[in-house]
């Protein structure tokens, strides 16, 4: 790569059409006194994302639902494992050109959709985000409500009425949480990376103290590691065990694909795969059973089954133990929101219009467009919030096709970094007029194959990511292998895969 650099902080020649400073590649440390601009992220920083990914509200629910499925507390522990050490695969092949690179995910997609094609995967993946980013901001606000309302029990008055949905005291809520999260975000990346350092293990202690305290109110014998109203057995068991593993895997399929946003700060590839290692094996399937423990211990303590974190604190008769709680899933929620729904669109976003839209422009669009979509009635209408993120979403299995076949095993792992920001034609990654209409055409099939498949009764549904994954993959590599003049093996100017 070349060490030329302008003021601009990478090198002269990158097109101002595909490069601003924070789509240009991150350098080796020691290579520049800007912190933000260097590959130091370790293990424990990547352990600290995918903390703050699982430990949500969002994620305690799921882990929970698991549990109900009917299958037995070992059965669901072991489709817990199988399921995120697929996410773990994935997940360090995804993040291995982003590291290797040092680029964000909209760039590494220019590797197989052309400099400029690349946009059609960055606004999918954009869009999905800004869902789910107003959803779970109307999440964490639901939190915040309980914390107001308890220490402020006159601003019950303020529940009532309501404007475009939302009571006033919900608009209160929404938007200091909103605002809070604009703020981590306004100040960077580094600021989010102390931000999930802590969150992540804060909701643990807390998780664990939630936990003690509801064993000591349940008694041990009335715990249970099986949930569901129903016991399953034969190949019915396995059937859901292997339902079970799809759903962790689609689960996690978002924050997956744009992998290489979090993973272009780390020194090493080493670094990427021991951070993933203890943050998804290890750590899900440990919070999974600390909040399985919470979970069956409502039914004895208040009685009936309840799934909400939130809604369990709130029912703690200790002040103080309660604010602690809702607060701390407050945190948690901004966490996951940050590193899952405001760092994507931010790249992707800016990747559309480099020289017009930042890092932080492309955030703050996603943040604002959240706020239009009024995401407390797209999340209460069911059917709506189905639609809408199953439709999008149907794309994202055939994107990781196209994306990993084309870097593993197209190109080899070779990465010309210098073309991923060139709007020459005779740049690698120029291919017709910036667009290798190859991959286009290969998610377009799969695609609508994934969405058919979505919206079909049954369980087939639940493997439309991997179905939707391979159509691309074999689509994209049939296509590729036809074209004479793709290119192919380039010599890698980057640090050569091990």
């Amino acid at each position: 790569m070349s060490t030329e650099t302008s003021d601009k902080s990478y090198p002269s020649q990158y097109s101002e059409r595909l490069c601003n400073r924070d789509l240009a590649p991150l350098l080796p440390i020691g290579a520049t006194a800007e912190t933000d601009r260097t590959q130091h992220w370790t293990w424990y920083n990547i352990f600290a994302f995918w903390m703050a990914d699982v430990h949500s509200v969002g994620g305690y629910v799921f882990a929970a639902s698991l549990f109900a499925l009917g299958l037995s507390g070992w059965q669901v522990l072991v489709s817990l494992l199988l399921g995120i050490m697929i996410v773990q695969v994935f997940a360090n092949l995804l993040g291995r050109p982003g590291q290797q690179a040092g680029v964000p995910y909209a760039v590494v997609a220019r590797l197989s959709f052309g400099v400029y094609g690349a946009n059609v995967p960055a606004v999918i993946r954009g869009s999905i985000a800004l869902v789910w980013y107003g959803i779970q901001t109307y999440l964490a606000s639901g939190a915040l409500n309980i914390v107001l309302l308890k220490i402020f029990p006159g601003m019950q008055a303020l529940t009532g009425p309501h404007f475009l949905g939302l009571s006033a005291l919900g608009w209160i809520s929404f938007m200091v949480i909103w605002l809070l999260q604009a703020l981590v975000f306004w100040r960077g990346m580094e600021a989010i990376r102390r931000f999930i350092d802590w969150a992540g293990p804060a909701v643990y202690v807390v998780m664990f103290l939630l936990a003690f305290w509801i064993v000591s109110k349940a008694g041990i014998s009335n715990i249970s590691f099986s949930l569901g109203s129903k016991t399953l057995s034969g190949w019915g068991a396995v059937w859901q065990m292997i339902i079970a593993i799809a759903l962790v895997a689609g689960y996690f399929a978002g924050p997956t694909l744009n992998f290489s946003d979090f993973s272009r700060y780390c020194k090493d590839y080493s670094a990427v795969k021991k951070g993933n290692f203890w943050g998804l094996p290890v750590n899900f399937v440990m919070f999974s059973i600390v909040t399985v423990v919470v979970v069956s211990g409502t039914i004895p303590v208040f009685g009936k089954m309840i799934t909400d974190p939130v809604e369990t604190v709130g029912h703690i008769d200790n002040m103080a133990a309660a604010l602690l709680g809702a607060f701390t899933f407050v945190t948690a929620t901004i966490g996951i929101n940050i590193v899952a729904n405001f760092v994507s669109p931010a790249f992707d976003f800016s990747n559309v219009a480099p020289s017009k839209i930042s890092w932080r422009m492309g955030g703050m669009i996603a943040a604002l467009g959240s706020v239009f979509l009024t995401p407390w009635n797209l999340f209460n209408n069911p059917a709506a919030i189905h639609y809408t993120v199953d439709f999008l979403a149907a794309a994202i299995g055939p994107l990781y096709g196209i994306i990993l076949a084309d870097y593993y095993l197209i190109k080899k792992r070779a990465i010309k970094i210098d073309d991923l920001f060139s709007d020459q034609p005779e740049g690698a990654y120029w291919y017709t007029n910036g667009v290798n209409w190859l991959a286009v055409w290969s998610v377009i099939p799969a695609t609508l194959v994934a969405i058919a498949i979505s919206f079909t009764p049954g369980d087939l549904k639940n493997f439309s990511l991997f179905i939707g994954g391979f159509l691309g993959a074999a689509i994209y590599v049939g296509l590729m292998s036809k074209a004479a003049d793709a290119p192919r093996n380039a010599t890698v100017n980057a640090t050569p895969g091990d």
